[in-house]
């Protein structure tokens, strides 16, 4: 199983992989561009694995946006 985290969520979810050694953490690089674009990319092969999401979506607006784009 893969871990992925927006920025919002990466200190839960390093804190449970380093717990649990079965489950990988995703390799993903969320960046805010100058003009406030975000850039999402998740940077490992996914196909045929068990992938899970855990992300914030309370405020700012960003969180969403980082979820839906991980997505």
């Amino acid at each position: 199983m893969i871990l992925f985290s927006t920025r919002a969520t990466q200190h839960l979810v390093a804190r449970i992989c380093a717990q649990h050694p079965d489950i990988l953490l995703g390799a993903s690089t969320i960046t805010q561009l100058a003009d406030g674009e975000l850039c999402v990319r998740v940077d490992q092969e996914v196909c045929g694995q068990t992938v899970w999401v855990i992300a914030a979506t309370g405020s700012p607006a960003e969180n969403l946006l980082e979820l839906f784009f991980l997505l």
